[in-house]
């Protein structure tokens, strides 16, 4: 049986002012049973709170851990290790604990806007692509492009009903694939609000071909003017932006990082604020597993060399991004320990184009 001492207070809030020996035996069985109802799920969220364990001789800070309806697997301090994947995008960065057994969750709510957990996946699929071919050899001044940046706004009417906005991104999408074919390979959208409290999307599309950027302008703004069943002329002229993508890869992604990344605080129900299309060119160039005193030379290291940007220099021991060239972000991993030290180089060499 899970043995518990109960402190005097709490024994005194138990019996309460009258003291009616029966009401207090029956309190106590009711205590006893929760503490038995418990054990198990306790005791598998962390060892420490095994039946028997004792605990004489432990610090007062112990002796608390190990006291039921105080654990939080999710604030331990236990040790862990460092993931680094390489990818086109730059470094994906992610330190796990050793945690026992999963910590409790809770009921999902109302989605409204970008979460946190959200934009970490949204920009490691964002920086997961293969931009070689994303963007091939195309030139600025050309005015063909392989890959293109499209934001999506509504006139100053509009629907209030979250599922009419998915509904004509759907539309649209269809569109897109009925007039370019199979040369659509795919897209990446997010969901935004003006300070009008209007909707707008950052759509980013890839193509398998290289398209003409007045063409492509030329079709999108009708197009998406009879999606939404707009009858604003204003709209038709201005309801649409297309943007082609060029190198270097280091200030695309921090291009891209800084739209499609926005956490935008929605005050409406939103549902899924981003989502994919297609099959968008992917590729991971190595990856890499670290110890606590490697993970912490890295995080200096990085502070060093991001000193003018406000997020690097001030980098805490978490998990992070670092956007750039994937085939030069990782001399800051160089003379590190680091397991699968073979595996990891041999996929960067054939990774270089």
């Amino acid at each position: 049986m899970f043995q518990a001492n109960i402190p005097e207070e709490a024994g005194q809030e138990l019996v309460g002012g009258d003291r009616d020996e029966d009401l207090v035996e029956e309190r106590a069985r009711d205590f006893v049973r929760y503490l038995a109802e418990n054990e198990r799920s306790v005791a598998g969220r962390d060892p420490r709170h095994a039946p028997g364990r004792s605990q004489e001789g432990a610090s007062p800070a112990k002796r608390r851990q190990g006291t039921p309806g105080l654990v939080n697997s999710a604030i331990s301090h236990r040790k862990g290790y460092g993931i680094i994947k390489v990818t086109p995008g730059g470094l994906v960065c992610r330190w796990l604990n050793h945690y026992q057994g999963r910590p409790p969750g809770g009921r999902r709510g109302k989605i409204k806007g970008l979460s946190g957990k959200s934009r970490r996946t949204l920009m490691e699929r964002l920086m997961g692509l293969d931009w070689d071919a994303m963007i091939g050899e195309g030139k600025r001044r050309s005015g063909k492009a392989k890959s293109v940046f499209t934001t999506l706004t509504y006139p100053e009417a509009y629907s209030a009903d979250r599922r009419v906005w998915k509904r004509d991104l759907q539309v649209f999408i269809q569109r897109v694939g009925r007039a370019y074919g199979v040369s659509f390979a795919g897209l990446l959208w997010k969901i935004e609000f003006q300070k009008r409290g209007a909707p707008h999307f950052h759509i980013l599309m890839g193509f398998n071909g290289v398209i003409t950027l007045k063409e492509f302008r030329a079709w999108v703004s009708p197009a998406w003017y009879e999606v939404v069943g707009s009858l604003d002329e204003k709209h038709l002229r201005a309801g649409t932006n297309v943007r082609g993508l060029y190198g270097p890869i280091d200030r695309l992604m921090r291009y891209l990082a800084k739209y499609l990344g926005k956490r935008d605080q929605a005050t409406v129900e939103t549902g899924r604020p981003w989502g994919e299309w297609g099959r968008l060119p992917r590729v991971t160039l190595g990856w890499c597993r670290m110890d606590r005193q490697a993970w912490n030379t890295l995080i200096r290291r990085v502070r060093g060399w991001g000193k003018k940007s406000p997020h690097l220099r001030q980098l805490r021991h978490r998990s992070f991004h670092i956007y750039g060239n994937g085939l030069t972000l990782p001399a800051l991993l160089r003379g590190l320990e680091y397991s699968h030290l073979e595996a990891f180089e041999a996929s960067l060499t054939r990774g270089v184009r």
